[in-house]
């Protein structure tokens, strides 16, 4: 697949590639066959469940139950409250302003953590789902969660599609240009709206920490080619 090649070309370089799932069963059972084959470790992060399926109501499977799931695979874990997955909020189920504020430390935790863990030519795999992955390349894209609505995506995931978002760090200024499934950064900052896209953002913002790729996967099979999306 597209995954393996690139994971096969970071590894020719001696690259680092890390893998990051969601606490989620189904989503580490669409996780185990990718990580299987490229005998990668599996690290689950307390945070990145699908919107709404967490709250006081409902605190998620625990560390042992997703163990037994994964029996054989090498695993860790972050951001966990305890033995469960985290949440911080005070719903019976998660609301808007808490999946929001959720997403941004998403957001700061892949700026950080995850951008030093790959270096700068490394890879990142990120196995998640839909509605929060559209929320966090819109942050991470878009530099906005403002135009966020639940149920009308702007980076329409299919089960079993994925985005490749490669980042670099060009001199100067440069302005992202959507162009049908690509985003292409070029010289200057973007001034106008581009296919109904946010306006005026200030892309070095945006990619100030960046050098190095994210590979973001919504949950069920790993099968379909990679479809790049972003592009710089």
């Amino acid at each position: 697949t597209g995954l393996g090649a690139m994971v096969q070309e970071c590894r020719a370089r001696g690259d680092p590639v890390r893998m990051w799932c969601s606490p989620m069963l189904r989503c580490l059972q669409t996780a185990a066959p990718a990580a299987r084959e490229l005998s990668l470790p599996i690290t689950v992060h307390g945070e990145m469940w699908e919107y709404g399926c967490a709250g006081l109501d409902h605190v998620g499977s625990t560390w042992g139950q997703m163990c037994a799931e994964m029996a054989g695979f090498e695993m860790d874990r972050i951001e966990f409250n305890g033995d469960r997955w985290r949440y911080d909020g005070a719903s019976g189920k998660e609301q808007v302003p808490e999946v929001k504020a959720r997403a941004h430390r998403l957001v700061d935790w892949v700026r950080g953590e995850v951008s030093e863990g790959v270096a700068e030519r490394g890879l990142a795999i990120l196995v998640a789902h839909q509605t929060l992955l559209d929320l966090v390349l819109q942050l991470l894209i878009c530099g906005s969660d403002k135009d966020w609505r639940y149920g009308a995506p702007l980076f329409k995931l299919k089960n079993a599609d994925s985005v490749v978002v490669e980042v670099t760090r060009p001199p100067g200024e440069f302005e992202l240009q959507f162009e049908a499934d690509r985003v292409v950064a070029t010289p200057a900052l973007c001034q106008e709206e581009a296919d109904g896209h946010a306006s005026g953002m200030d892309a070095r913002t945006l990619f100030r920490s960046w050098a190095h790729c994210v590979h973001a996967v919504s949950y069920t099979h790993l099968t379909l080619p990679t479809k790049r999306i972003v592009e710089i």
